[in-house]
């Protein structure tokens, strides 16, 4: 017999956890580093036996600054950067866990002081679709970006890695380094145009490794095992005549890399992605475009994910594209939220 309906109360209360980035970092967040990236790997290995979808509203460059009511010399003033303009909702749904991360973003946040984007989490009881947890914390989100570099770099064992880029995820990256058991990298060059050597230097804190800050794409690229690009520029930010001929690229940001060197991992090297089908509908990392250009569309070329157990065996270069999963935010999102509590951290409301 089925259950009776349960009549709606008026005025029905929801309790909440709400637990704070300043909560995480009192809970020792880097001290658990390591869990954050194991965390991170579990997931991307896994099948997932839910639902898992993204949403995005991006506005065009010329659309932000109409939006915006930027004036033409601000435009002019921003030339050649793309504003990263979007508001991103990740949603996820399985008989363990449900809930979403939201980030919105805007690049010329930097010229007011603020980081370039805000991510909040929203948990949700998957038995009643009620929520139970806000979880409000950039850093997490990019720990979350910052843990698939490490994870490749792992796999292919690099020494010596160039990062194209100085916002908060190349920040959280080269800290993370400094922060994981195990060996790391030996050497870390970190590469911006606007880059402020001193700044940057600040916010990792001292390293195990040698730490090298440049504003010349092509004097950090050049002689690097692993390249990483986590920027907004509009085109792609290196070429390929800097590369080594077995260099790994992991592509964090949006269009990054040269449709040619794509190419060359598509032919003769390795293709891999943490969600190709969520690339292909996002459509505006390297390899989305990459992947649009081609007539007929690309078959026969194997694009491999995190689950493979056979790394050594890959040939090189490999082109690595993470787009981002929502099943692996709320799963970190749940795990942030325990670790707050566990120290005693977060507040209990309710709505």
């Amino acid at each position: 017999m089925n259950s009776p309906a349960r009549t709606p109360v008026p005025g029905d209360r929801v309790p909440l956890v709400l637990v704070s980035e300043t909560d995480l970092l009192d809970s020792g967040l880097w001290d658990h580093t390591s869990e954050i990236v194991l965390l991170t790997e579990r997931t991307l290995r896994s099948r997932s036996q839910g639902w898992r979808g993204k949403a995005v509203l991006a506005p065009s460059n010329e659309q932000t600054a109409e939006l915006l009511q930027l004036s033409p010399e601000a435009r002019h003033g921003h030339l050649g950067l793309d504003f990263d303009y979007k508001l991103n909702v990740l949603a996820a749904l399985s008989r363990e866990a449900a809930g979403f991360k939201a980030v919105g973003a805007n690049a010329l946040n930097r010229s007011l002081g603020l980081s370039r984007a805000c991510a909040l989490y929203v948990l949700y009881d998957p038995a009643t679709m009620r929520p139970t947890a806000l979880v409000r914390s950039t850093l997490l989100s990019s720990l979350r970006t910052a843990a698939y570099a490490c994870i490749v770099r792992e796999r292919c064992r690099a020494q010596v890695v160039a990062i194209l880029g100085s916002g908060d995820i190349a920040r959280t990256l080269a800290r993370l380094w400094a922060h994981l058991d195990g060996p790391g990298p030996r050497e870390v060059r970190i590469c911006s145009p606007h880059l402020r050597a001193a700044a940057v230097t600040a916010a990792i804190g001292p390293t195990p490794y040698r730490l090298v800050t440049t504003r010349s794409p092509e004097d950090a690229v050049k002689g690097a095992d692993l390249l990483v690009t986590a920027t907004t520029a509009a085109t792609p930010v290196f070429s390929g005549s800097w590369l080594n001929d077995d260099i790994v690229h992991v592509n964090l940001g949006g269009h990054e890399a040269p449709l040619a060197f794509v190419e060359q991992c598509a032919r003769g090297g390795t293709l891999i992605a943490d969600d190709l089908a969520g690339t292909l509908r996002r459509g505006v990392q390297s390899l989305a475009v990459w992947w649009a250009g081609q007539d007929p569309a690309p078959t026969g070329i194997p694009v491999h994910d995190f689950t493979t157990d056979s790394w050594d065996t890959l040939e090189r270069p490999w082109h690595v594209n993470c787009v981002g999963r929502a099943d692996l935010d709320v799963a970190l999102a749940q795990w942030a939220l325990s670790l707050a509590q566990h120290a005693g951290h977060g507040q209990s409301i309710t709505l």
